[in-house]
């Protein structure tokens, strides 16, 4: 009779845990993988006009000829004409699908199907400022912090060029994952009576390596190839880690009753993985 209350009391745990991931699954599923540049200007005052260039418009990007050619076609255009939109200069860069009207320090964003390769343009007082020169797709997205306060219009060299990607937060978001999903499983681990001073040692060693390993791993992933990569890479591996538990929790307790042993595993990763999936989807 109480194992049967304490299995329902477990289930009820676990339906509202899967009511809280499920519209998140929903959202994510929606997103698809979206490869973006963020790049913060400094060190221009006043007004101006920026822009992203590159060497050609793929996918729903268009470069000016094809907005005049909109123009004439369509006899609409989504937004005003701007001398920036005329930019190309010798490396074969030009003006790509938009523009951000700045004043003072600005973020810019190119989110959607956004050039590997591209320049960073501004354009003030009726005279192009120099272009940066070409900055990379460094992962999937890409934060650069861009300083034209020493520039000139001659040295594009000069223009302070600097990667500003949040890795301080990545490794937060990472450690926070590692935190909460060791206090679950722990909180579990006490819910089931299985202590013991051996047996909470093995709990304790055993999901520092899973899931120190998975978290990192799954921030690699996040970095290079994309939110969506990332969720399934953490399908894979909380499966592996399932394994794994639940063969060293076989082996390593000791003491208790068998079939604790043998749900214990479960319920640890499923809740493991809805909390680490809940924070890998917010933060």
């Amino acid at each position: 009779m109480k194992r049967r209350k304490f299995l329902c009391n477990v289930l009820i745990v676990f339906v509202l845990l899967f009511s809280l991931v499920t519209p998140s699954i929903t959202a994510q599923a929606d997103m698809g993988p979206k490869p973006a540049s963020y790049v913060t200007i400094q060190g221009i005052e006043g007004e101006y006009v920026a822009c992203f260039a590159a060497k050609s418009a793929w996918g729903p990007n268009y470069d000016y000829e094809r907005y005049l050619a909109w123009q004439e076609e369509d006899g609409y255009v989504p937004f005003e004409y701007n001398p920036i939109m005329e930019y190309h200069d010798a490396d074969g860069f030009k003006w790509i699908t938009r523009y951000y009207e700045c004043n003072g320090e600005a973020k810019i964003s190119f989110t959607y199907y956004c050039p590997d390769e591209y320049k960073i343009v501004v354009y003030q007082n009726g005279q192009f400022l120099m272009a940066t020169e070409p900055l990379q797709m460094y992962a999937f997205t890409t934060y650069y912090k861009v300083d034209f306060s020493s520039a000139t219009v001659t040295t594009p060299e000069q223009i302070k060029v600097g990667k500003n990607y949040d890795y301080f937060g990545e490794i937060l978001n990472l450690l926070i994952r590692v935190v909460l999903t060791l206090a679950l499983e722990i909180g579990l681990f006490y819910l089931f009576r299985l202590y013991t001073k051996w047996n909470f040692r093995v709990v304790v060693i055993v999901n520092l390596i899973t899931q120190i390993a998975l978290n990192v791993a799954v921030n690699i992933m996040q970095f290079f190839s994309g939110a969506l990569a990332a969720i399934f890479l953490l399908f894979v591996l909380e499966f592996a880690i399932l394994m794994v538990e639940f063969i060293a929790y076989q082996i390593l307790f000791k003491d208790k009753k068998r079939w604790k042993i043998l749900l214990y595993p479960v319920l640890a990763n499923a809740l493991s993985f809805a909390c680490g999936f809940i924070v890998f989807g917010f933060m």
